[in-house]
């Protein structure tokens, strides 16, 4: 089959530059005004699940521990703990903001262990244990802070929702009514 310009196309594919769907009126190119508006209660930014959440701290933590640990500013990993959890705050889906709400505090210790370990000097497990504890307490207001936002943010976003589904489950029904969340009492 032959396209206009010279160029030839196999059958059942479309030549570059030429998408499936309605032909555009003569004179009109492709433009920010033909995209699709997003379904109505769809967010049109891309959602992480727990998993990817959680990678996604994991990496801006021990980044920005490695550059804290390299230059010898502490503030630069309180930073870097703000950062991760309010993208993965921020990002996650809804049912997982639970875990994304909990875990920050684990995941930066283990990823200030890991860059410590990397760039320890001497006697590793007691320069580890020294730079581990001397960061901790130089970072200790960010990570009050940050949590204590991400929880703002998660609670905002859903994370009641979360808890009361949790609850639910536990409490063996996996369906729970939208209304159902903190009447009567709860068997733990």
């Amino acid at each position: 089959m032959s396209v206009p310009g010279g160029t030839r196309s196999t059958p059942g594919t479309m030549p570059l530059g030429q998408a499936p769907g309605p032909a555009r009126p003569p004179g009109r190119t492709a433009g920010a005004g033909d995209r699709r508006p997003a379904p109505a209660g769809r967010s049109s930014r891309p959602r992480l699940t727990g998993r990817g959440a959680t990678l996604l701290m994991v990496a801006v933590f021990l980044v920005g521990n490695l550059i804290a640990g390299s230059t010898h500013v502490p503030w630069l990993a309180g930073l870097s703990y703000a950062a991760g959890c309010l993208l993965a705050v921020g990002y996650a889906r809804r049912e997982a903001l639970l875990l994304v709400v909990t875990t920050p505090p684990l995941i930066f210790l283990l990823s200030l262990l890991g860059a410590e370990l990397i760039t320890a000097g001497g006697s590793t497990v007691l320069a580890t244990a020294e730079g581990t504890m001397l960061t901790l307490a130089a970072v200790a207001p960010w990570l009050f802070a940050c949590t204590a936002g991400c929880l703002v943010v998660a609670m905002t976003r859903g994370l009641p929702r979360c808890i009361r589904d949790l609850r639910a489950a536990l409490n063996g029904r996996p369906d729970a009514p939208e209304g159902a969340g903190g009447s009567g009492p709860t068997q733990l």
